[in-house]
């Protein structure tokens, strides 16, 4: 059983480059401080049990520490740790008595050093006001696992004492003079990860959170980290090796962040609201390019007689936009952004504000989404009405309501238990309407990529290209019209106002 008062730390970790390093370094708050150098063994059963349970247990410096495994973090971990010290080179689990792990089946001969982890630590308190005290520890080490090791740099700041807000204000003042990124990996996570040495796959960008019994603001918090560890995830990836995959679902992430936000616009809608948005917008808008030409791509690389030298002058014109890419996400602004979102979204203002929105702020989410989603859906009907006699821009209007009204849905999924199967069709019908009218946009899109090679060499085959390669959607429009007939048909999963 667990002890009614938890031991609790609140730790924001923020990713340092190895190029960083040396600025970091230089810093006068690290002045004549030589690195304490910390050794962690990281004990579990040889089938990872605690690990299963959500527990890590570790031993450093003759003190053992188990910690609840926090879910995707984005930077952020508030999680429950137990400390006491031990003797000898093996954990005592009779301390633990009073803590989760009470709850597992285990004995000590199970367990068995899986990973260590050796660092570099300097450290700092930081007293930001008289009642606000952080630790800031500078970490350079290396996991080594299984006869594989990785290196790895990075910031943590603890708060002591004093407001969550506090730790956001001082990773943000030194994000302004090092390129910092928030990283969704304790170290625990590190060692289990090179463990296992799988390749790390890109992350879809869905929702997996259960809302039930939440507040609006509780919801809108649990969504935004969990959209941000999916851009942070992600982001990784395509930085690392330009995994199309990964740029594909971050884009998806940013655009359903958006859409969250949009969603909960009445709650908490501000200054700061507005210019998050719009560094997000940007954020997407910079990758946008490398994706419209992944997909004429694999448009070309489908049709019936592709091009070879059409093929080689757009994927020249991809590695451009993916450099582009590559520059963005290893840009101070990147870091910022993201480290922005996340301060809002975890001790903005609107969270503690005596504004008229508190009042919605704190109702429960389920009288919220009843109403978002009913929203959502008279938009779309609005917006969808004679579909295939709009203009351009209309239907692409079109098919951001029918993509907002379909991540709502996902969104709020948790809540409606009852109404799966209704859901699900609802869903379907929605993402038919978005996918037609996705294939219109991708027309335009590669149209205009091709366009651009109409004057050089390869122009005949771009010619060629245009004459062929979307011939067969003529009629795309209009099978979205009878796809959003057919959603506005479906009955609602959540009760009609």
């Amino acid at each position: 059983m667990m002890t009614l008062n938890q031991p609790t730390e609140i730790e924001l970790k923020l990713g340092v480059a190895w190029s960083d390093v040396a600025q970091l370094m230089a810093s006068p708050i690290w002045k004549d401080q030589e690195p304490r150098a910390l050794t962690s063994i990281y004990f579990d059963t040889a089938d990872q049990h605690l690990r299963r349970a959500g527990l890590s247990l570790r031993l450093r410096a003759g003190i053992q520490t188990l910690k609840v495994i926090a879910p995707e973090a984005a930077g952020l971990f508030e999680r429950a740790e137990w400390e006491h010290p031990v003797q000898g080179a093996t954990p005592d689990l009779s301390l633990l008595a009073q803590t989760p792990l009470a709850a597992v089946d285990l004995s000590t001969n199970q367990l068995r050093p899986l990973f260590l982890i050796q660092v570099d630590r300097r450290t700092a308190l930081i007293n930001p006001t008289p009642d606000c005290q952080i630790e800031m520890a500078f970490d350079m080490g290396r996991v080594e696992a299984a006869g594989r090791v990785q290196d790895f740099a990075e910031l943590e700041f603890e708060l002591i004492e004093g407001p969550t807000r506090a730790l956001f204000d001082l990773a943000l003042s030194m994000a302004a003079e090092t390129r910092l990124v928030a990283s969704s990996q304790s170290k625990a996570d590190r060692g289990f990860a090179l463990l296992a040495n799988d390749q790390v796959l890109p992350l879809k960008a869905e929702s997996r959170l259960d809302l039930s019994g939440l507040s609006v603001g509780q919801a809108l918090s649990a969504m935004v980290r969990e959209g941000l560890g999916q851009i942070l995830h992600n982001g990784a990836l395509v930085a690392q090796n330009r995994e199309v995959e990964a740029l594909h679902q971050i884009r998806v992430a940013l655009r359903r962040l958006r859409a969250t936000l949009g969603l909960f616009k009445a709650v908490v809608a501000d200054q700061a609201f507005i210019d998050m948005r719009g560094r997000l917008r940007a954020l997407s808008q910079t990758m946008g390019r490398a994706r419209d030409l992944d997909v004429l791509i694999a448009r070309i690389e489908t049709s019936e007689q592709p091009s070879p030298r059409l093929l080689e002058a757009v994927i020249l014109d991809r590695g451009q936009a993916y450099d582009e890419v590559g520059r963005v996400l290893a840009s101070h602004a990147y870091g910022q952004t993201l480290l922005t979102v996340m301060a809002w979204a975890e001790a903005g203002d609107w969270r503690q504000s005596p504004w008229s929105q508190s009042g919605l702020r704190d109702q429960p989410v389920l009288d919220f989404a009843n109403q978002a989603l009913e929203r959502l859906r008279r938009k779309l009907k609005t917006d969808g009405k004679d579909l295939t006699n709009l203009p351009a821009e209309a239907q692409h209007r079109v098919r951001i309501r029918a993509k907002n009204f379909r991540y709502g849905m996902e969104l709020f999924a948790s809540l409606y238990p009852e109404g799966l199967e209704r859901r699900r069709h609802l869903i379907d019908a929605v993402k038919q309407v978005q996918d037609r009218l996705g294939l219109v946009n991708d027309r335009a899109v590669g149209e205009a990529l091709l366009r651009a090679h109409a004057s050089g060499p390869s122009a005949f085959d771009a010619g060629q290209a245009l004459a062929s390669l979307y011939a067969g959607q003529a009629d795309a429009a209009l099978k979205a019209e009878q796809a959003l007939k057919l959603a506005l048909d479906l009955p609602r999963f959540w009760p009609k106002p």
